[in-house]
């Protein structure tokens, strides 16, 4: 046998000595453990990735065999899901909250883990307050009242808007399937009825960006409007015009939303739990730095260093993996492919051009917990009027505003009756440029930054407290939303106070959209197996997942379709819900 050589942790990837041949100095090497199913990233993807991998195992089917670990990085699981539970038994969603009834997969695991009795609507607000260039005004108050836009649709809803883009790129006929729509992406042109001094009839709208539309046919101010009035202003970036369209469409006062009634956190629990349950194994605290693959012996040799409290603690694992999954976004793969060489799999161009296809959309939440729900006796309420389990609910929303707030939900006294009577408000949901608002505030005015922004990893914890500047600020423009005189003095000092700022790493965004002039179909198929991207012929076991890179951006729904999307063209895993007139991604 060769006498083994010494690298030290961090620099063996330069070895080209079988991993068995190499001693690792001041790290841990496991060179008789190898993983036969490795997944990186304990997000909803992860998580479920995990379940159905577990669950086909137990089938004694044998299309999955071997061990079944996770890997997180963080030192709590779901990734951009995180419920916070207050002390006092409230709750606020400090990352998604809702899902759609149209949902397939979702619903499917829901019902799969025996939590369907947890099923609630997600009520919006009966009438939408709306507080846009100093203007207090009600939905229901547009069609006579107006908005302070100088456009002639400053007496529609924003949804009407929306709609107005949609009707006049399809000439009135959007797909109404989602098989339609994919196909839509790909290869729908602007009808013989298209109006404008810029585009042509028959352009891809692919190729347009929504901003690039949404300009030519509403105007700059109809565009303000559009953007101020639909609160999220990701939705309305320069992003695949064909994909916008329908996006924006579900964001209307119609749509069907659901909750889970202690908190979205209850789908990830029952995950890890049922997960666990069957053999996986999962382990947080482990950060995956790089990955060869060693063709001599059929495994990927990965590194990972470990975390403590958020905090790197300087030792490093070298592990072997058969498979490997790597669920996360963009920016989780390309601090992977920071770390690696020049000729890593992640750094080819081509593989490249698939992970960049999507534009990251930093997002941010800041939660308050008040002793009284004092908007209620505002001079301008939320409209909430609904009740679960026959109880009066005090929530949810949302109030819109073109304040850095941007968004605000209302969760109300959700803790169970024998805990403290509180009240909490999301009192801001904001994301693109607006996050910079608040993340200047996320040090107390008195301090100096102290670290690297690079090295801030807060969305890995569990929330961070508000600054006191911060809090005054957030009680500053909630007065300006709800009272006539914006007085700071009617919104009392809240209990508690925390952020969650999405925009830094290792997530680097809320949410993904897709880019114009890419073709979803072929990014969303291709993505998946980055060494296929080079030959199509090569079988190597890496796998790319995530809502990221699905027709459902932003939604736990596009992680798990990706996920299954995976298990069934590269495993012969029946998909949880096989369904023709369901495509998992495009292209199916």
């Amino acid at each position: 046998m060769a006498t083994p050589t010494n690298y030290v942790v961090g620099e063996y990837q330069q070895a080209k000595a079988p991993p068995d041949q190499i001693n690792i100095i001041g790290g841990n090497i496991m060179p008789n453990t190898v993983i036969d199913n490795l997944i990186v990233g304990g997000g909803p993807g992860g998580l479920y990735t995990a379940w159905r991998l577990a669950n086909e195992k137990a089938s004694g089917s044998g299309k999955v065999t071997g061990d079944i670990r996770v890997y997180e990085w963080g030192n709590r699981l779901g990734g951009r899901i995180y419920t916070k539970h207050f002390d006092t038994g409230q709750f606020i969603e400090l990352g998604g909250m809702r899902f759609s009834e149209g949902h397939k997969l979702v619903n499917k695991t829901i019902d799969e883990l025996g939590i369907r009795d947890q099923v609630v609507d997600f009520n919006m607000v009966q009438d939408r307050l709306y507080f846009l260039r100093g203007v207090n005004v009600y939905d229901s108050e547009i069609p006579t009242k107006g908005v302070p836009y100088n456009t002639p649709d400053n007496t529609k809803s924003s949804d009407d808007l929306f709609a107005q883009i949609s009707d006049a790129a399809t000439g009135g006929n959007a797909p109404n399937t989602r098989r339609g729509w994919c196909e839509f992406f790909d290869n729908a042109r602007l009808p013989s009825t298209f109006d404008s001094q810029v585009y042509n009839p028959g352009d891809l709208i692919g190729n347009i960006g929504y901003w690039n539309l949404m300009f030519d046919q509403l105007g700059s101010e109809g565009f303000q409007y559009a953007a101020d009035a639909g609160g999220y202003t990701s939705n309305v970036i320069n992003w695949n015009a064909a994909n916008a369209i329908p996006y924006n469409g579900e964001f209307g006062a119609d749509y069907k939303y659901l909750r889970l009634k202690n908190g979205y956190s209850t789908l990830i629990n029952a995950l890890q739990a049922e997960a666990t349950n069957k053999g996986v194994v999962i382990q947080r605290g482990m950060c995956l730095e790089t990955f060869e693959w060693d063709p001599a012996n059929s495994v990927f040799v990965c590194t990972f260093q470990s975390y403590s409290a958020g905090e790197p603690s300087g030792n490093k694992t070298i592990v072997k993996a058969k498979k490997l999954f790597l669920c996360m976004p963009r920016n989780s793969i390309e601090l992977i492919a920071n770390n690696s060489g020049d000729d890593h799999i992640l750094k080819n161009r081509d593989v490249k051009y698939y992970v960049e296809s999507v534009i990251e959309q930093p997002s941010y939440k800041i939660a308050l917990l008040f002793d009284t729900a004092w908007w209620e006796q505002s001079d301008y309420p939320p409209k909430l009027n609904y009740t679960v389990d026959g109880q009066p609910v005090t929530g949810f929303g949302p109030t819109v505003t073109d304040l850095p707030l941007r968004q605000i939900y209302y969760f109300g006294n959700n803790a169970p009756a024998n805990r403290p009577v509180a009240y909490g408000l999301l009192a801001s949901y904001d994301d693109m440029w607006y996050t910079q608002f608040w993340q200047a505030m996320e040090t107390n005015i008195t301090q100096r930054e102290t670290s690297a922004d690079s090295d801030n990893l807060q969305p890995l914890s569990e929330g961070s407290p508000a600054s006191g500047e911060m809090i005054r600020m957030l009680r500053h423009q909630l007065a300006q939303v709800h009272f006539s005189d914006g007085d700071i003095s009617h919104v009392p000092q809240p209990i508690q106070a925390l952020f969650m700022d999405w925009g830094r790493n290792p997530y680097y965004a809320g949410y993904h959209a897709w880019k114009a002039h890419y073709s979803l179909k072929d990014s969303m198929q291709k993505v998946r197996a980055p060494y296929k991207i080079v030959n199509q012929n090569d079988h190597t076991p890496l796998y790319i997942m995530g809502s990221a890179y699905s027709n459902d951006q932003a939604w736990i729904e596009g992680a798990f379709c990706t996920a299954d999307s995976v298990l069934r063209d590269f495993f012969n895993i029946t998909p949880i819900v096989n369904d023709p007139t369901y495509p998992l991604i495009s292209g199916d």
